[in-house]
């Protein structure tokens, strides 16, 4: 396009309005197959821990970077990282990732039976849910389970 002389031209960087622009991501990964199951504690079966599953894919026509955090709330209070757990992926366009969370998984290097379990354990007359999270705020949907 051909610029008239009195147009402002904004480009990526400093410009005439001495403004700084910043590029915007190329877009997200779209998020599909959410899952949460409640399951048994394996070192105490008469708890409960749950499972949080999702597909994550890259729809756009460009390869895409992105690290996800797993996120967790319960009972209607506010969401925040579980266990500091996140994922720096990357993904060509069309690729997709299956991401697992396993309540009954062992944090690296722990006892089983100590606090870094992996898992929320449920009580009754709760509700618990995860969802995955970018550093955009770009989030799937939330998976829940309830134990009456």
């Amino acid at each position: 396009m051909r610029q008239k002389s009195g147009d402002i031209a904004l480009v990526e960087g400093n410009n005439e309005l001495n403004v700084q622009m910043t590029p915007l991501p190329v877009g997200s990964f779209t998020y599909s197959n959410v899952s949460a199951r409640m399951v048994s504690f394996n070192p105490a079966p008469a708890f409960y821990t749950m499972t949080f599953s999702c597909r994550v894919t890259n729809l756009t026509d460009a390869t895409i970077a992105r690290t996800l955090r797993l996120m967790y709330g319960s009972d209607g209070g506010s969401f925040y990282n579980y266990r500091g757990i996140s994922l720096s992926l990357t993904l060509a366009p069309g690729q997709s990732y299956n991401f697992y969370f396993d309540g009954n998984g062992i944090m690296p290097g722990s006892d089983p039976y100590d606090p870094t379990y992996n898992g929320p354990l449920i009580s009754r007359r709760t509700t618990h849910c995860m969802y995955l999270e970018d550093e955009y705020g770009n989030k799937s949907a939330e998976g829940c389970v309830t134990r009456g």
